[in-house]
């Protein structure tokens, strides 16, 4: 997806990279900090259009103990 969005922007995926991370949109893991995650959709949409709320779902959340 980040490559995708550099080559849509005309840089590289590690200024995409170096992007991100200096807005504090993402973190050095690549995961996205929540705290911005509506400033990044609002700056780049194209993002959102594979992070739906929803799509993943957490297996762990599921799992019932038998202890």
């Amino acid at each position: 997806m980040l490559s995708k969005l550099a080559k849509k922007r005309g840089i590289d995926a590690d200024a995409m990279f170096d992007e991100l991370y200096s807005k504090k949109f993402i973190d050095r893991h690549m995961n996205i900090n929540n705290e911005y995650r509506e400033a990044m959709w609002e700056e780049y949409p194209s993002l959102e259009l594979g992070l739906q709320k929803g799509k993943v779902k957490d297996r762990n959340k599921q799992k019932k103990r038998n202890d």
